[in-house]
């Protein structure tokens, strides 16, 4: 099989190349060898270029013809006579087509100069109509105004429906700029942002805006800035010591407004004090430094994802007139030693000041400028301040003075007066008159899931600010309310913040409060630890609602002097501080939140009570806000709390009269700070007698002294005397109700006592009895000891000498035996009654016992102890570990001897112990080799049968891996005993290798081979002429495989040969089975149509499924060369090279390899030093070996 590549030169013609495969010389003789097929074309975007393919089916044809007709008359030709053989010929003719016009092309081959006898058949006819739908160009831009830009534009299409314009804002990205019609020529983009970089393109669309059906390309990319005019003109005017007036000429037509920047004279950058309105050409600056020097300048402003600036208008620089520097307010407190200083802002000219309308205790030093002294009264005062200067300026401003009390106890009133009651009666009095505290003039407390605190109000020192708070703390809307507002700001060490928002939903949802109208600023008490202030917005003294914070630490440096300096309107009582620090204690989190349904990423440092992140169910939440009294009342001290009760309801204190007596009543007033002052008062209670203990219930006893004491209520205290009836001899009734004395006869006594005081009387009856003597009587006798004789108790008794009788058991008859009895023991005596019961028990006798036979030796019979007693030949049981029946195994067992007699006891303890037997050991088993199961030895036992267990190097598991293992064999038996030594030993097993990819093709990669082991998965080591690198390039290799295993052992060898690839691999590699039977894999098929047979597909290493591009030649100074590339060392084809100038003779061209490696280089040249110079042919054969 040979095939070969023809590419040839020829200067005269629009052809560039084309390929042709064949298997036999060319002819040049009559008709071309086969007729071109499949004839196809396109038209190029410039519609000037028609581009054809086809199938070449000749080897030696001159040339081919393409006749074609336009909108169907008129055939014409033209001829292509320089090809390149291929299946698929490309030929590219330079034809000048018009859009809209319909061309029909054949093709056919000839042989010499065309003619109809020399040539093919045409091919199938294929039609063309080319249509213009080119890119457009933007030729050129011109910018109206600050904000439109026109384009002119080039349209290089007629058959567009029409035109998408897009731009990049800032290199943000393109976006839509919107469409227009066909046959654009100019483009207006209005409505762009001033000041601003753009690009611009365009691109045309075929069918609809909304469903465009083609685009062309985009044209030319144009960048354009906007414009932005800057103010000029700028002039700076001094209005006051505050105060400066700008104006300026507004230049632009496309501001939102203009931004006026601002600095100290001629230091630092400038900083944004406000925007104005559109269109503004003036603005008043306030709140400047007296008699300092400013810079001003103005920008135009423009607003778009941010504010756009134009460029600065001139500086305007002026000084403000001279005026106070010194703070307009100061922290003052009531009774307390008070300084200010006032300062102006050019001393040296000042030539006269005056501070009036001073509080009490307060005086101006005009030489100094000091306010000092210690104010006497409370309140608030404006004091009017005045300087003049030498220029005859005259400033004026107000010293404002809010002088608040230091927290204090609270104070007594009016003295509560003492109070007189009859029993069930009852007094209120009011309390608010009785007690004050100063420094608290009324309170509000927050509840909350942390905690409570109380606010301390400073009503009159700042009465909008104060009034303010209270509109959101009573506020009956739920949406206008404090109830369910969260703490949204904690920052340790410096404030916790509050009152702006509540929980919507979770997790991150929240609604604002509905706020009203901002008070006015009222600065003068100190932010220090403890204090509520209101916060505001930045550069707005005057814009705070309903938020509020806790100042956490002194903060006066600061926050006294910003903005205006922080309202403080109120002070944290007594331990409200606990909460506000433990909130300021808990984690805190910054993320993003929704409020009122809008994200927000401003506020940070949320305090929740517990994680890392936003969590609505973890806010600290104030449940309640709600006014609380700035006092509160408890009676403290009642020193008779059965004659009266005190309690307090509201402000005022109930008292009531609960039964006759004195007491005084103490009532203590404490403020919200834990504070205490106390007022007490006498309260008494009138009440007439009534006896309250019962009538006496004991009874006497001769000779014994009797006590018995009455109570009764009633105020004055009442007096007790016997009205009726007698004591019992020898006792007295005294007038304070008590019964004493001594019983001297007995019996049974009663009678009437009467209660009296100067409210009335009452009595009650009495019966009191004196009863007989009792005697006792103490027995004896109750433990005796068996001896064969009865038993009898004894008895002493109290008084001594009485007579007792004895039952045992019921019966009057003393026992014998040993055991247990009940004993009575009963006097028996005319004026003394009494009785004993006891237990006599006559204990068992002591007898001894001796064991015998505890040592026996196991012989499988039960082995029974002996035992003797004393007295000899008593009763005795054994126990054995417990158990009654006597052992037979080897062992040691506990044993209990017991008598077992009527009157005797006795025991004895011992062990018996019965030794074990000897047995041996003989081993088996010891020598064996690894099969992957654990690998056991075995053993015979004298006696037979004996259970044996077995230690492998100290374990108890058997071993599987090969190696030695010291064996320890035990008996282990309950009635034998005995060991044995070896050793295990567990030689490796044999295994296989088989190794595999032993050839194998050069691809550059590392060629390694593949071993399978018997059994499978052991690990292998190989190497590679002694190396363990598996090689990658061309040659024979010594393959040395051994295994590497704790139980395996084995080798293999063998040699690796890297050779080129086969044409049969090749062909597998590229084809299925099914391609290959159907004959696409053939040497001389072409199953991709692009002209290069499948054996120089092989040869040059192409994908034979892929269209590949044939070596093209090139001509110059060397001559006519041919470069391809080709795999190395392809074993199945051979390659050679030759040139001709007619067709009639060939000539060899030598083949060059010019760049070695896995894939070569190779060049064919043919110098062109002989023949016809302009016209030379060179064809590549590939054959098979």
């Amino acid at each position: 099989m040979v095939s070969s590549i023809l590419s040839l030169r020829g200067l005269r013609f629009l052809v560039i190349s084309f390929l042709a495969l064949f298997c036999a010389s060319p002819s040049f003789a009559g008709v071309p060898n086969g007729a071109p097929a499949a004839l196809g074309a396109a038209v190029q975007d410039s519609a000037s270029v028609v581009y054809f393919s086809f199938d070449d089916n000749s080897t030696d044809e001159t040339g081919f013809d393409f006749a074609y007709t336009v909108n169907g008359s008129g055939t014409q030709h033209f001829q292509v006579t320089s090809t390149t053989s291929a299946s698929k010929g490309t030929v590219y003719v330079g034809l000048t087509l018009s859009a809209g016009t319909t061309y029909t092309f054949q093709v056919c081959a000839y042989v010499g100069a065309f003619n109809a006898g020399n040539s093919t058949s045409y091919t199938n006819t294929i039609t063309v109509t080319p249509a213009s739908f080119s890119t457009p160009v933007i030729a050129t831009t011109t910018i109206t105004n600050e904000s439109t830009v026109r384009f002119a534009v080039v349209d290089n299409s007629y058959s567009e429906a029409g035109y998408f314009y897009e731009y990049n804002p800032a290199s943000t990205g393109f976006v839509s700029g919107g469409n227009t019609g066909a046959s654009l020529s100019n483009v207006n983009f209005p409505g762009l942002a001033p000041g601003t970089a753009y690009q611009f393109r365009i691109r045309g669309f075929q069918g609809t805006s909304a469903s465009p059906t083609a685009y062309t390309s985009y044209s030319n990319t144009v960048s354009v800035t906007t414009p932005f005019f800057a103010p000029t003109g700028l002039t700076a005017t001094t209005a006051s010591e505050s105060t400066v007036n700008l104006a300026w000429t507004d230049n632009s037509a496309a501001e939102g407004g203009y931004a006026v920047y601002y600095r100290s004279s001629g230091t630092g950058s400038y900083t944004l004090l406000n925007y104005t309105a559109a269109n503004a050409t003036s603005y008043s600056v306030t709140g400047l430094n007296p008699g300092t020097a400013y810079d001003f300048q103005v920008y135009a402003a423009y607003q778009s994802t941010s504010v756009i600036l134009s460029s600065a208008s001139n500086t305007a620089t002026t000084t403000t007139k001279d005026g106070f520097t010194s703070r307009t307010y100061q922290p003052i407190t009531y009774n307390q030693a008070f300084s200010y200083q006032a300062t102006v802002s050019t001393a040296s000219s000042r030539t006269s000041w005056s501070i009036t309308g001073l509080p009490t205790g307060l005086t101006f030093n005009s030489s100094t400028g000091l306010v000092s002294g210690t104010p006497t009264v409370t309140g608030v005062f404006s004091c009017p301040m005045t300087a003049t200067f030498s220029s005859g300026w005259t400033t004026n401003n107000t010293l404002k003075l809010r002088i608040i009390r230091a927290p204090a106890a609270p104070l007594t009133g009016t003295t509560i007066s003492s109070q007189t009651l009859a029993s069930g009666g009852n007094t209120s009095i009011s309390l608010t008159d009785k007690f004050s505290d100063p420094d608290s003039e009324s309170a509000v407390r927050l509840i909350t899931n942390m905690g409570n605190m109380d606010f301390i109000l400073y009503n009159t020192a700042t009465p909008n600010t104060v009034t303010n708070f209270l509109s959101y703390v009573n506020n009956a809307s739920y949406s206008g309310n404090y109830n369910g507002a969260v703490f949204h700001r904690s920052v340790p060490g410096f404030v916790i913040q509050g009152g702006g928002f509540k929980v919507l939903s979770s997790p991150n949802n929240f609604t604002s409060i509905t706020t009203t109208a901002s008070p006015t600023n009222e600065p003068g008490i100190s932010n220090l630890t403890g204090t509520v202030a209101m916060a505001k917005l930045g550069s707005d003294p005057n814009s705070a609602t309903d938020q509020f914070f806790v100042n956490l630490a002194d903060n006066s440096s600061n926050l006294d002097n910003q903005n205006g300096g922080f309202t403080v309107f109120a002070r944290v009582a007594g331990s409200g501080m606990t909460t506000a620090n433990a909130i300021a204690a808990l984690p805190t989190v910054s993320s993003t939140v929704n409020v009122d349904g809008t994200a927000n990423t401003s506020l940070t440092n949320w305090p929740v009570t517990s994680g890392s992140t936003m969590d609505t169910t973890k806010m600290v939440t104030i449940t309640s806000a709600a006014p609380v009294a700035v006092l509160s009342y408890s009676v403290t001290g009642n020193t008779n709390s059965s004659a009266v009760s005190a309690s307090i309801s509201g402000t005022n204190l109930q008292i009531n009269g609960v039964a006759g007596g004195q007491s005084n009543v103490t009532v203590t007033a404490t403020d919200l700070d834990g504070n205490t002052v106390s007022q007490t008062f006498a309260v008494t209670v009138n009440q007439a007698p009534s006896i309250t203990s019962a009538a006496p219930s004991a009874n006497g006893a001769v000779g014994s002294a009797y006590s018995f004491t009455y109570t009764a209520t009633g105020y004055p205290v009442p007096t007790f005397s016997v009205t009726s009836g007698a004591l019992p001899a020898g006792l007295t009734l005294s007038s304070a109700g008590v019964i004493s004395g001594t019983c001297s006869t007995a019996g049974t006594y009663s009678g009437v006592v009467t209660a009296t005081n100067s409210n009335g009387t009452t009595t009650q009856s009495f019966s009191i009895t004196v009863p007989k003597l009792s005697g006792t009587v103490n027995l004896g006798g109750l433990s005796p000891t068996y001896d064969g004789t009865a038993k009898t108790a004894t008895s002493t008794t109290t008084p001594s000498g009485l007579t007792v009788t004895y039952t045992y058991n019921g019966s009057s008859t003393a026992p014998t035996n040993a055991g247990t009895y009940t004993v009575v023991g009963t006097i028996n005596d005319t004026n003394y009654q009494g009785s004993a019961t006891g237990s006599m028990t006559i204990a068992k006798a002591t007898a001894t016992v001796s064991l015998g036979s505890l040592s026996p030796t196991y012989d499988g019979t039960a082995k029974s102890v002996t035992s003797t007693t004393t007295p000899n030949g008593l009763t005795v049981t054994y126990t054995y570990n417990g158990s009654s029946t006597a052992p037979t195994n080897a062992g040691s067992y506990p044993v209990v001897a017991t008598i077992n007699d009527t009157n005797y006891q006795g025991t004895a303890n011992g062990t018996l112990t019965i030794s074990k037997a000897s047995g041996s050991i003989s081993l088996g088993s010891l020598s064996q080799t690894y099969n992957g199961t654990a690998r056991t030895v075995t053993s015979t036992t004298t006696p037979n049968g004996l259970t044996v267990t077995y230690t492998y190097n100290g374990s108890s598991s058997a071993p599987t891996n090969a190696g030695s293992y010291p064996i320890v064999a035990t008996i282990n038996d309950t009635n034998y005993q005995g060991t044995a030594n070896g050793t295990l030993n567990v030689a490796q097993a044999t295994a296989s290798i088989a190794l595999s990819g032993l050839t194998q093709v050069y691809d550059g990669a590392a060629k390694p081979v593949t071993a399978v082991t018997t059994p499978v998965g052991l690990t292998v080591n190989i190497t590679y002429n002694g190396s363990s690198t598996a090689p990658s390039g061309f040659g024979s290799y010594t393959v040395a495989a051994s295994i590497s295993d704790t139980n395996y052992t084995g080798t293999q060898g063998g040699t690796l040969v890297i050779q080129g690839q086969s044409s049969s691999s090749w062909k597998s590699q590229h084809f299925t089975a099914g391609q290959i039977s159907a004959g696409l894999s053939a040497d001389n098929a072409d199953p991709d149509g692009d002209g290069v047979k499948n054996l120089a597909e092989y040869a040059m290493g192409t994908d034979p499924l892929a269209r590949n591009t044939p070596p093209q030649p090139t001509v110059d100074a060397n001559g006519l060369t041919l470069i391809f590339t080709r795999p190395k060392a392809l074993p199945d084809v051979t390659y050679s090279a030759e040139s001709t100038d007619s067709f009639g003779s060939w000539n060899p061209v030598t083949l060059e390899v010019i760049t070695d490696g896995p894939v070569q280089t190779v060049r064919a040249r043919d110098t062109l030093s002989s023949g016809n110079t302009t016209r030379r042919f060179m064809r590549l054969i590939f054959g098979t070996p």
